[in-house]
Order: structure tokens, then sequence, then C-alpha cells
């Protein structure tokens, strides 16, 4: 395995334009990360074209996705087949999941991309379902993603924040 990054976690804010996924090429080239999970991607479909412009034509990576819901959400996971190969994956609204395992090894890990909800009850039961999900599975997990929870008030952006929200 060469000595780029392994795992990239990044919250895109959209794919839709030509310059977004032309920037999400460099920087997954330049890192030469693994396994990427991306957030916020804003796509109701992915289809050969706009994996293409993200990954290359002649790139290894492979991609899952679940689709944003209007113009929001979106998440996916993109690995390198060359050197991760998966067995499984599970494809929900607000979670991604790849079961595989690196060159290498010999052991599976369960691989997670999230992009949770903005308010707290439904994110919660996002979470639940999420640790359901890995003590079933029962492996090693990576996982990244947007998480959507703040520690203080200062930290949040847009509409007035309310306490039940941290």
């Amino acid at each position: 395995m060469n000595s780029g990054c392994l795992v990239l976690s990044w919250i895109v804010r959209g794919l839709g334009k030509f310059k977004k996924k032309a920037a999400v090429r460099k920087i997954i080239n330049s890192t030469q990360a693994r396994v990427i999970f991306i957030q916020e991607t804003k796509l109701m479909k992915l289809d050969g074209l706009v994996r293409n412009k993200i990954c290359g034509k002649s790139n290894p990576l492979r991609v899952i996705h679940s689709p944003s819901n209007g113009g929001s959400g979106g998440i996916m996971i993109l690995w390198d087949s060359e050197t991760i190969s998966i067995s499984q994956t599970i494809v929900k609204e607000s979670f991604i999941g790849a079961i595989g395992h690196f060159e290498g090894s010999k052991s599976n890990c369960f691989l997670i991309n999230v992009y949770l909800p903005n308010d707290s009850e439904p994110r919660m039961e996002v979470l639940e379902e999420i640790i359901k999900t890995t003590e079933q599975i029962n492996l090693p997990v990576i996982i990244g993603g947007d998480f959507n929870i703040i520690r203080e008030a200062k930290e949040k952006s847009g509409p007035k924040l309310k306490k039940k929200d941290m």
C-alpha cells in the first residue's frame, strides 16, 4: 500500500457543479485516500458521468450512494477496489455502510458514513439504528461523516439554535 492517507471524510455541500466535482477529484488524487466518506452530495442520483468526473475513468474507485432528499443530504462511500475488497453494502437514508477487508488483512471491518438529521429526536433514532446494526455485524468499525451535533450554541450557524438540539 502506498503512503497516502487511508480515510478521508468530507462535507462537500453539493456535487452538482463541475468545479466542485473537479475539486473533489483533485483532493482524492492528491491525498491518495483509500476510503472516502462524502456527505451532503445533494445528488438525487449518481450516474456514470458524475462518477467519472469525481473518480476519473481509469480510477479503481468504486461507489455506493444514498441519494439526497430534494436539495439536502446525500452521502456516498468511495473505496479503492485494489486496496479494499467489499463483500456487502447497507444503504439507508442517513447512513451507508460497507463490509470488507483491506489488502493484506484477514479480518473484515465495517465502514460507515453518516449524515444525521439536525433535529435531536430523529438524530437519536438514527444513532440507535447505527448502534444496533454495528452490534449485529460485530466487526471493527471505521465511522465518519456529519453527525450534526454541536457542543455550544456559538458553533451553530444558520437558524436560531434550540436547547434540545445540543
